[in-house]
């Protein structure tokens, strides 16, 4: 029996429009799945608002949106298809892959930090890590020195965290690293914030 793999922790939200609009246009109409749940018109429309957002907590809640509703679309497709891998490919999706990526993690890229509206705490990002199972994030109070104390702010199992009470008005620095199958990679570059 053949499993569906969306893999969305591992996509940047380009990618997450894209895999959203190929699953749309290969279920929308497709009679072996007449009743997608949720709605293929929900996709669409999340789809889209996705794509329009420029600010920047709009846009982490817009793509979380768009991976619950896409993860639940993965289920309907699994449950309907009965686990046959041409039904699923049918659907737009991929079945899981036995040689998944299993190597060492490499280093998180594009790493950045956003003001939450909630003080003392900020959102942050990078680009999916191939093969992540979770992503730590820790901080540290400023100035950064070798003999800085980091200390885990998030655990998270998709690319973006949020650390709380950092201080408000501080300067603080953070980073992130992927954990895999193979465990920890190595941390990111370090960026700075002062958190409000």
């Amino acid at each position: 029996m053949a499993n569906v793999a969306l893999n969305l922790r591992n996509l940047s939200i380009s990618e997450k429009i894209g895999l959203a609009r190929r699953i749309f246009s290969a279920m929308e109409g497709n009679a072996l799945f007449p009743s997608p749940d949720p709605p293929l018109v929900l996709l669409s429309r999340l789809t889209q608002e996705l794509e329009a957002q420029n600010d920047a907590l709009s846009l982490v809640k817009n793509e979380a949106l768009l991976g619950d509703t896409l993860s639940r679309l993965a289920t309907y497709v699994q449950r309907v298809s009965g686990g046959s891998e041409s039904a699923i490919t049918a659907a737009g999706m991929e079945v899981d892959s036995p040689n998944a990526l299993h190597g060492a993690m490499p280093k998180p890229v594009n790493f950045s930090g956003v003001q939450s509206a909630t003080p003392g705490e900020i959102t942050l990002r990078c680009d999916p890590v191939p093969g992540a199972k979770t992503y730590v994030f820790q901080s540290t109070p400023d100035p950064l020195t070798n003999d800085s104390v980091w200390l885990i702010g998030s655990v998270s199992t998709g690319h973006i965290g949020t650390i709380s009470s950092t201080g408000a008005g501080q300067r603080h620095w953070f980073r992130v690293s992927a954990v895999g199958q193979s465990g920890q990679g190595p941390w990111s570059d370090p960026i700075s914030e002062i958190c409000h």
